[in-house]
């Protein structure tokens, strides 16, 4: 049986404080969700749920919960899709352990001014707001767990971009984090990893693709739709604060 509220154990070890997501759209229950992290010294309660869920939005801003960003999903059926060439002038390839190190420095690049819900607090610092992502990328080379594949761009000898892949049953698959160095911008490497990971996707068996990303990070958005995406959901962040952490 899930919690209603479940300690983040990596988040609560990077940002050395203690975080939780809350696992409830039930208004009845925020009282005793809240009570839960003043007991076992919760700093920050983080709550996404659905957009349809209106009534849900007003009841978390009574009791002191702010809204930090909006998430968008699509998906696509790959049922009929067939491998193709990758697109240059970059070659994609899965990327090796050794490499961790240089997914995590695009990472860092990429993120460091990311509107997400972490970077959208001010109360939390935006260096570790930053590196989180990075250790992500980093972790997701290195742990099957995060990621089935983390598939790397690479031009001259040099990374410069990344995602990371995960099948999440038989059935369906997921982009989870990806990237493209700043200077390398412009050139196709978006393209050329989305028809990657397609392809790689296509091998596994899988049927459908899902992926998510900010609400205003259009660039992402119209790569989606040009490969056929389609916007099925939408998800609110929101956070609440609980003791004295600045």
């Amino acid at each position: 049986m899930t919690p209603l509220v479940e300690l983040l154990e990596w988040d609560t070890d990077h940002f050395g404080f203690k975080v939780a997501r809350l696992h409830t759209e039930a208004p009845d229950n925020l009282k005793e969700a809240q009570d839960i992290c003043v007991r076992d010294n919760i700093s920050l309660l983080i709550s996404r749920f659905s957009t349809d869920n209106v009534l849900f939005t007003h009841e978390l801003e009574r009791h002191g919960f702010n809204l930090m960003d909006t998430i968008v999903k699509y998906c696509v059926d790959i049922t009929d899709y067939r491998v193709a060439p990758v697109p240059g002038p970059a070659i994609t390839r899965p990327c090796l352990k050794s490499e961790a190190d240089d997914v995590a420095a695009i990472a860092r690049d990429v993120f460091a001014n990311y509107i997400g819900h972490f970077h959208q607090d001010t109360r939390l610092d935006r260096d570790k707001c930053t590196a989180l992502y990075a250790e992500w990328a980093r972790n997701s080379c290195l742990d099957n767990n995060l990621a089935d594949t983390v598939l790397v761009a690479e031009i001259d000898g040099k990374i410069v971009g990344f995602t990371t892949r995960k099948a999440r049953s038989a059935k369906v698959g997921e982009g989870i984090l990806s990237g493209v160095s700043p200077e390398a911008q412009g050139q196709g490497i978006r393209k050329a990893l989305m028809v990657a990971s397609l392809n790689w996707s296509k091998s596994r068996g899988l049927e459908r693709v899902d992926a998510d990303t900010h609400v205003n990070n259009y660039i992402i958005q119209r790569v989606f739709a040009n490969f056929g995406f389609r916007m099925h959901s939408s998800f609110y962040t929101f956070h609440k604060w609980f003791g004295g952490v600045t």
